[in-house]
């Protein structure tokens, strides 16, 4: 009885020739955990449509390839600003009109502040960089009012995080609202190359 034993034990993981056996082509497959990722095609997309990409994806020439990890191009921002203050007085004494400026911060770190225009409720600025976006990335913008001396808050938001869906978009604005309502900013954001 125990000769037997031993043999069963010493032929267990046997193969013919005393070798370890391996899988031919004619073995079942590998179970699906362990098979290679299929090589789907890259999906065609149309760069005048945004929405011809999904999910973590944008339109790079004809192709929807992944969104984050990328450089973007930050830039052609506008701005209008309420005709009011916060406190529902003007914004210069003696009825004077703003002087907006705009600051962005990525992240938490300003990557961008326009300069200055004068006396106007609406602006636009030409001021722009360059920035790698990652997934999970803050996006704040900041108008205030150059007094030269103590500049006013006028309007900012918060966009936490920026999406997929708003790199296709290419555009983020935010619009005040309560006592910063009229505001508004609007930032583009296009990919780079």
């Amino acid at each position: 009885m125990t000769t037997r034993l031993l043999i069963l034990i010493a032929c267990v993981g046997c193969g013919s020739g005393g070798e370890p056996s391996t899988p031919d082509s004619g073995s079942n497959p590998p179970p699906p955990d362990m098979a290679p990722p299929p090589d789907d095609p890259p999906a065609v997309c149309s760069p005048a449509d945004p929405s011809s990409c999904a999910g973590e994806t944008i339109c790079i020439g004809t192709t929807c390839e992944p969104a984050f990890n990328r450089i973007y191009t930050f830039g052609q921002i506008s701005i209008t600003v309420a005709a009011k203050n916060q406190g529902g007085g003007d914004w210069d004494p003696l009825g004077g009109q703003p002087d907006p400026q705009v600051a962005v911060k990525l992240n938490g770190t300003q990557v961008l502040a326009t300069g200055h225009k004068d006396n106007v409720f609406t602006a636009a600025f030409t001021e722009s960089t360059d920035q790698q976006i990652v997934g999970g990335s803050k996006l704040e913008l900041d108008m205030s009012d150059d007094d030269g001396i103590g500049d006013d808050h006028i309007f900012g938001c918060t966009h936490d995080p920026i999406t997929a869906d708003d790199l296709r978009q290419a555009v983020i604005q935010c619009d005040g609202s309560g006592t910063e309502a009229g505001s508004q900013i609007v930032i583009h954001i296009n990919v780079k190359g």
